[in-house]
């Protein structure tokens, strides 16, 4: 990481967090999948 210039690091931190908010959420959805309430969240009923 030292051999980045600042606006590199920023762009990498901010993709890394993206990436791990994504994984959360696909975490959440196949949690909800295998317990089988995904259903019931998803529905807008």
């Amino acid at each position: 990481m030292e051999h980045m210039r600042e606006e590199g690091r920023g762009l990498f931190w901010a993709n890394l967090h993206a990436v791990e908010a994504a994984e959360g959420v696909v975490d959440s959805l196949l949690d909800n999948f295998e317990a089988g309430t995904l259903d019931k969240r998803m529905s807008l009923t």
